[in-house]
């Protein structure tokens, strides 16, 4: 890596090897300070008036429905012993 820090196992979880390379119970308070200073942060642009990719543009309110309602039949098809007990109880 361009820090010189070790590098990611195969296999091993991103989140765990951040934590040990800054963590300071387990690391050299100076590979931090190289760590924090290295970190150049890329100005935050206004995208307020930016487009939406096209997959996480909002559906009309007809498709949400038609969606929600096929998601209840699929639900209701795979495992029907809570609608079933309804169905019993009510």
């Amino acid at each position: 890596v361009g820090l010189g820090l070790p590098t990611l196992q195969d296999g091993g979880s991103l989140a765990e090897y951040v934590l040990d390379v800054t963590n300071p119970d387990f690391t050299e308070a100076s590979q931090i300070e190289r760590i924090l200073s290295s970190w150049h942060p890329k100005a935050l642009t206004d995208s307020s008036e930016s487009e939406l990719p096209l997959t996480l543009q909002r559906r009309p309110l007809c498709a949400q429905f038609a969606i929600l309602f096929s998601r209840l039949g699929k639900m209701t098809l795979r495992d029907p012993t809570l609608y079933s007990a309804r169905w019993v109880f009510a």
